[in-house]
């Protein structure tokens, strides 16, 4: 489920900025990058079924798998990478050249 606050969207479960937002991210850091020669990547990491999960009776095991995810990810990021979960069962970070 996605909350929309102005321009930016967030994912309501996680918090993280959604697709939206990271696409836009992409294209100001492929611009920054190409007037300065530097580099960017781009990580997705995707939760094999999930979607069975949330099927089934345990729900809460599903949203907790989620939500420790993207901690977990977060954690091991840079203040300024960006880390959005661009699908239902898939987060993505942008780590631009600092």
């Amino acid at each position: 489920m996605r909350l929309r606050c102005g321009e930016q969207s967030f994912d309501r479960e996680t918090g993280l900025p959604n697709a939206d937002y990271l696409a836009r991210r992409v294209s100001q850091e492929l611009v920054r990058a190409a007037q300065s020669q530097g580099a960017l990547a781009i990580v997705i990491c995707k939760l094999d079924n999930l979607p069975e999960l949330r099927s089934g009776a345990d729900t809460r095991r599903a949203e907790r798998l989620v939500t420790r995810t993207a901690e977990a990810l977060r954690a091991h990021l840079r203040e300024f990478d960006v880390l959005a979960r661009s699908a239902e069962d898939e987060f993505a970070a942008l780590l631009p050249d600092p």
